[in-house]
């Protein structure tokens, strides 16, 4: 199966995918994991910037790509609706796997998000700035992907990260294909 995450920054993202591919024994792959490569070597300003961000996420997903047929995969990403080569690049990852594809978009309240995100625990490149938070916010709209029948949108303002991951492998276990060893078509 392969499980994509997404949400907005400081949602929990990372902490969630991490307690899920946990208790999944599943390869996690978080958005950072590509984002800080690209930010040891080059400043956010550079030129070089995303077409290098396009090669180790073009390199990456060709990786996963070839992983072992029934490896489970956790990916966390923050995409929003407008970002159309993006999401069929994930898709496209999906197809390739012939994974079950399990698209999860993590919502949660503006003031719930600003006080996670500057929680002193978020580290490395990750963002820490409530301002561009909000402009992000006001900017762009989360992509939804209700055209597939597997999608969980899961409101995380008031739940723990274990509950999160409770509920994200509860909706897990209703759909065909994830006990039974079938694999429906991703889109």
């Amino acid at each position: 199966m392969f499980i994509h995450i997404n949400s907005w920054p400081g949602a929990g993202k990372k902490t969630i995918g991490v307690l899920l591919a946990s208790r999944l024994k599943a390869r996690f792959v978080h958005n950072h994991h590509l984002l800080d490569l690209v930010d040891a070597c080059c400043d956010r300003s550079d030129a070089q910037r995303q077409p290098l961000y396009d090669r180790v996420r073009e390199a990456t997903y060709e990786c996963l790509a070839h992983r072992p047929v029934g490896e489970p995969l956790v990916m966390t990403n923050a995409i929003a609706k407008d970002e159309i080569t993006s999401w069929a690049q994930i898709c496209a990852l999906a197809r390739c796997r012939g994974d079950v594809f399990v698209p999860v978009v993590l919502t949660i309240d503006a003031d719930e998000n600003r006080i996670r995100l500057l929680d002193p625990h978020r580290t490395g490149s990750k963002l820490k700035s409530v301002q561009i938070l909000d402009a992000l916010r006001a900017k762009h709209e989360l992509l939804v992907p209700l055209d597939i029948a597997t999608t969980l949108v899961l409101d995380v303002s008031r739940l723990s990260p274990e509950v999160a991951a409770d509920v994200i492998e509860a909706h897990l276990q209703r759909i065909p294909g994830i006990s039974t060893g079938t694999v429906p078509s991703a889109p």
